[in-house]
Parts: structure tokens; C-alpha cells; sequence
């Protein structure tokens, strides 16, 4: 039997990956005095290339937006980079940061691209260049209550750094550690090994690492959590936010209707406020990168006029919907 990773799957993982720990990434990056303060979409159209889905893209403090590009093999120049990174600053007009991860031994890349007026630099990571062994030798030591979120990298792409051990074998010793990890992290770093490594081990070491973290129970897990901090997230900002703001239209009614009405009135309205956050987030958080941009303004008003039980069953669906017109569709 074929044994592969859905590209569904590795997409959900992936975008976790980048979601669950934004700022980790730009220590883990050597990006310094840049401070991560979440995602936006890498679904962006180029002059060059069409439509393109960027691997990942951060937004900054400094209101400066990270690109972040995976790649196996080397790259014969930078115009793809500047291609994207074009589109990127004309889509949202900010400063654009490009990082090229190389996972695989690659000779050293060009970082510069001299267009006369036009300068284009990108800053390149090579994984093959980082001291496998030393990494290993602290995170194999490490408490399962321990681990930050930079160990958590480490250990995903720690198939990936120099060492003398072929990469199969550090894949499964990876998946096996992985396993010790308390909490979500620990299942989020099993499921990027797998994901990372699909590509490059043979279908035998492929089945087996499915196996050792029971990838597909916990694809399920990590799509529920994931939920699940999307409702925190969005329960927080929509109390914060839709109470106020409910609480200031109803007082100002309660003027005239008196304030215990008032005072219910604002609950009321910053209780739905809330749930409009929290649904909103949890939708634009599990659906695929390339269907966010573009969605409709009064999303959140849809999502409100859900039941319960419509709910349920968008929350099921949403990681297989395609487009926007599926999404669309539902919510008719």
C-alpha cells in the first residue's frame, strides 16, 4: 500500500508550526531586534509567476512583514524572491524581509541582487550548517516539562543539521523524542518531523514514523487544539473589545431606557461581539492560506447567525474547503 503524507496534512501542520510560535522563529532565525507579533496571508499574485502561495509570511512590531521561504535545492538566483517580495510590498505597503531556509546542503547562495536603483537582499539560513550534535546532545537531556519553543524547532528540523548520522535515522530519533514532550508542543514537533521529512525517507521509514507518533489521530488532535486556542483567543479579544464596545453603545442608550437596561443591553451586545471575534478567528485560522484573502467583510456576521450545530459542522469541514465559493455556499 502507498504510503504518503496529503499535502492537506502537511499544510495544517506547517501553517501550525508558524502560527503556534511566531516569535520563536525570529530567535530561532538569528533575526535580531525584530519582534514577531503574528501571520498574515501568503497568498499574494506576481508579475513573474502568477498566483503563488508564500510558505509563510510574519508581521512584524516595526510594521515590517517577514518572508519566509523553504527550500530543498538551490536556487539559480534571487528574481522568484524578488518576484514575491515585490508583490508582498505592493499587496500590504510595508517593508519586506526575506529569509531563505535551504533544509538541504546547498553551495553558499548569493544574497544580493544588484538591479542598478533597484537593491533587492535576502537573508540565507542554511539547517545543514548547524552543529546536529551538539543540538542533539542538549535536547535528547531536556525534562518533558522543559522545552521552550526554540527546542521545539531544533527538534523539527533537527533531521536536517550537520551530523554524521544518515538523515533516516535522525528523523526517527527526532519523532521517538518527540514523544516525551509534554502538551501540545510535544504532538505539533512529531507531526513537523513527519511532515518535514516526507520528502526525503524512503516509504518503509515514511510508515514507520506515521507510526510512531500516530499521525493521523493526531492530525484530528492538533486541528481540536488548535480550535480550542482559537476560542481562547477569540473569547479574550472579544470580551475585551465587544464588551467595552457593547457596554459603551448600551449605557449611552441607557440614558434614555435607564441603566439596568442599559447595563443588559451592553452585555448582551458584548457578548455577541465576543462569540463574532472568537468565530471569525477560529475560521481565518484553520482555513487554507491560499482562500484567506478576499473574504467577506460581514464573515463574522455570518458566522454569528450560526447555530450551534452548523457550528459544529463548519468547524469539521473547514480544513477540506477549497475556495472561497465553498465557504460561500455554507454559509448561504
Amino acid at each position: 500500500m502507498e504510503v504518503f503524507i496529503p499535502f492537506h496534512a502537511r499544510d495544517i501542520i506547517q501553517k501550525m508550526l508558524a502560527d503556534q510560535f511566531p516569535q520563536a522563529w525570529a530567535t530561532w532565525l538569528h533575526l535580531s531586534d525584530v519582534e514577531i507579533v503574528g501571520t498574515v496571508s501568503a497568498d499574494v499574485s506576481t508579475l513573474a509567476f502568477g498566483n503563488k502561495i508564500l510558505d509563510h509570511v510574519f508581521a512584524t512590531r516595526s510594521n515590517g512583514l517577514i518572508d519566509l521561504e523553504f527550500q530543498s535545492q538551490a536556487e539559480p538566483d534571487l528574481y522568484r524572491f524578488l518576484s514575491y517580495g515585490v508583490a508582498l510590498a505592493l499587496a500590504h505597503r510595508k517593508p519586506v524581509h526575506t529569509v531563505v531556509l535551504y533544509l538541504t546542503p546547498v553551495p553558499s547562495r548569493p544574497t544580493t541582487l544588484d538591479l542598478g536603483s533597484l537593491q533587492f537582499t535576502v537573508t540565507n539560513v542554511h539547517i545543514a550548517n548547524k552543529p546536529g550534535q551538539a543540538v542533539w546532545q542538549r535536547l535528547s537531556t531536556l525534562d518533558a516539562n522543559a522545552w521552550t519553543q526554540t527546542d521545539i524547532l531544533d527538534l523539527a528540523f533537527f533531521p536536517f543539521m550537520e551530523h554524521t548520522v544518515p538523515l533516516k535515522d535522525r528523523a526517527i530519533a527526532a519523532a521517538e523524542l518527540s514523544r516525551k514532550i509534554s502538551g501540545f508542543e510535544g504532538r505539533l514537533a512529531g507531526a513537523a518531523i513527519v511532515a518535514l521529512t516526507s520528502s526525503f525517507v524512503d516509504k518503509n521509514v515514511l510508515k514507520y514514523l506515521i507510526g510512531v507518533i500516530r499521525l493521523n489521530n493526531l492530525i484530528e488532535e492538533l486541528e481540536r487544539e488548535a480550535i480550542a486556542r482559537g476560542l481562547q483567543k477569540g473569547i479574550e479579544r472579544g470580551l475585551a473589545e465587544g464588551i467595552e464596545q457593547g457596554l459603551a453603545r448600551g449605557l449611552a442608550q441607557g440614558l434614555e431606557q435607564g441603566l439596568q437596561q442599559g447595563l443588559q443591553q451592553g452585555l448582551q451586545q458584548g457578548r455577541e461581539q465576543a462569540i463574532l471575534f472568537e468565530r471569525e478567528h477560529v475560521v481565518r485560522s484553520l482555513l487554507k492560506a491560499d482562500i484567506q484573502s478576499g473574504l467577506p467583510e460581514n464573515l463574522g456576521h455570518k458566522l454569528l447567525n450560526l447555530d450551534d450545530m452548523r457550528w459544529d459542522e463548519l468547524l469539521r469541514k473547514l480544513p477540506s474547503i477549497t475556495s472561497q465559493q465553498e465557504l460561500n455556499d455554507f454559509l448561504k
